[in-house]
């Protein structure tokens, strides 16, 4: 690969590039990969340049010895979401996933360019949030006193999702 190209541009100039089924572009991206080894990245969001990087590191292989390589080249890519919500939910009050477990989660969502988690936190059957005006709500209400999850616990996941595109 000799080098990678990047570039904003506005939604209209897009929306030209992209398929008809494409209702909301701000995810939408355009991937050029030649056979001299030039990428081209043509996104109107941060986002979107994101989703394109992600499909540009699946399009490569390792090398059995060393590097990367493709034998993909040339390619034209021209994505964008056929749907607005694509998530996943996660029932945390009755299974319990630590946070590096949940910030793995998130990895994988993006990189298969989903943009919603649904942290289903408490319950009738589980109270595992820890809220800070009643604190003996998650001491009695979660299975065990180390599977609660702070408000300090939270604050670390939201923004780590927002990173990768991924509203929590």
């Amino acid at each position: 690969m000799k080098g990678v190209k990047v570039d904003i541009i506005s939604e209209e100039s897009l929306q030209s590039k992209l398929p008809l089924f494409t209702l909301q572009i701000s995810e939408a991206y355009v991937l050029d990969v030649t056979s001299n080894g030039s990428v081209s990245v043509l996104a109107c969001s941060i986002i979107g340049i994101n989703h394109a990087l992600s499909t540009l590191t699946q399009l490569f292989f390792k090398h059995s010895s060393h590097g990367v390589y493709t034998n993909l080249a040339p390619v034209h890519i021209a994505d964008a979401p056929r749907f607005a919500h694509r998530g996943l939910n996660l029932d945390v009050s009755r299974s319990f996933y630590g946070v590096e477990h949940i910030e793995r989660i998130l990895d994988a969502m993006a990189y298969n360019k989903m943009n919603r988690l649904h942290l289903h936190i408490t319950d009738s059957q589980a109270w595992p949030l820890e809220v800070p005006t009643m604190p003996d709500l998650a001491k009695k209400g979660a299975y065990r006193p180390q599977m609660i999850y702070s408000a300090k616990d939270l604050k670390q996941i939201q923004p780590y999702g927002a990173l990768l595109g991924i509203e929590v």
